[in-house]
Order: structure tokens, then sequence, then C-alpha cells
């Protein structure tokens, strides 16, 4: 109980019920994907911050975090969205930052063609602040397409990588465990 009380603060798994969600975006089941947070709507660029999905998590003074989030669409403009943080612990006072990802997506959904939604997934890479202090932050991802899903977010102070698909079942497994325990 005292090394997993040490370890508390250093990484979070959250999975779509963890998560908040405002805008367009409802709760989804992908037919190729975890259960999620999708964009039901396209919306005015202008109106992006309106449209988000915002993990909250704890940081420790000195310790230095990255974040990754399992995203999922169809195309690259459907995958397009925006990172907000801060180091204050809230983040809308940040300008929003385009994210830039490596996942194999064509293009535009024009190239495609077909509904806007969730057909391939990934985990993307989120650029953190340093963090000054220890408490809460939060941050969020923004969109303006329809079709942008989110289904999971992982944040660690020891970890380089994101989990893999093994580690993923491993962890949604222990939530289980530990609310049926609870329960």
């Amino acid at each position: 109980a005292i090394a997993s009380r040490a370890e508390g603060g250093r990484e979070f798994f959250f999975v779509a019920d963890d998560l908040k969600a405002s805008g367009t975006f409802r709760p989804a089941a992908a037919a190729k994907g975890p259960a999620c947070w999708a964009s039901e709507a396209d919306s005015d660029p202008s109106k992006r911050a309106e449209n988000f999905v915002e993990i909250a998590f704890s940081v420790l003074e000195g310790s230095e975090y990255r974040a990754w989030a399992y995203v999922g669409g169809c195309c690259l403009e459907t995958m397009g969205f925006h990172l907000q943080a801060s180091d204050a612990p809230d983040p809308t006072g940040a300008p929003p930052q385009p994210v830039k990802h490596g996942l194999s997506v064509t293009k535009t959904h024009s190239s495609h063609g077909g509904a806007k939604q969730a057909s391939r997934w990934g985990w993307v890479a989120l650029a953190l602040p340093k963090y000054s202090s220890a408490g809460t932050r939060r941050l969020r991802l923004l969109t303006d397409q329809k079709g942008f899903s989110v289904a999971y977010a992982f944040v660690s102070s020891v970890k380089a990588a994101p989990p893999r698909d093994a580690e993923v079942k491993d962890l949604e497994k222990a939530r289980v465990e530990a609310a049926s325990r609870v329960a």
C-alpha cells in the first residue's frame, strides 16, 4: 500500500468514462475501436474551443510529464485537432496548438469518401508544458471535424511511450478489478 501511494501522481490511464467532453462530442462505440467520445458534426473553426475532450490529472512538483491520446478518424482532415494546455490548472487561457502526428491515413476526406468516422486509430503524443508546481492540471483536445474521436489518454512521468495493445487490456482489466473491490 505504501509503495502504491508513493507511485501516485506518476502515471494515469484514462478510458472514455474518465474524460469530460463538450460541444459536438457524444459517447460512442466505434465499429473498429473502443468506447470513445466522437464528434458528431463539423463546426466553424472559430467554434473549435467549444468542442473538446478534457483530461484532468495531478502533477507532482519537479516531475516532467508526457501525454498521449488514443484518437480515431478516417483521414488526416478528420484527425486534425488542437491541444490546449498550460502550467495553470485551467487551460482555457492558453492558445490552442495544432497537434502533428504520423498516423497513416489519407490526406483529405474527399479522397476516400464515405462517412466521417473513426475507422483508424492510433496513439498521438501531446506536448505538455513544464509544470512549476504540484496540483491538478487539465488539458483539452479541440476539433471542428465530425468523426474525430478520443478513446484513451495516458499521462506519465516515468514512461517515454504510450501503452501497447496488451498493456491497454491489462490496464482496463485492472480498472475493472479495482472497481469490483470498491463496490
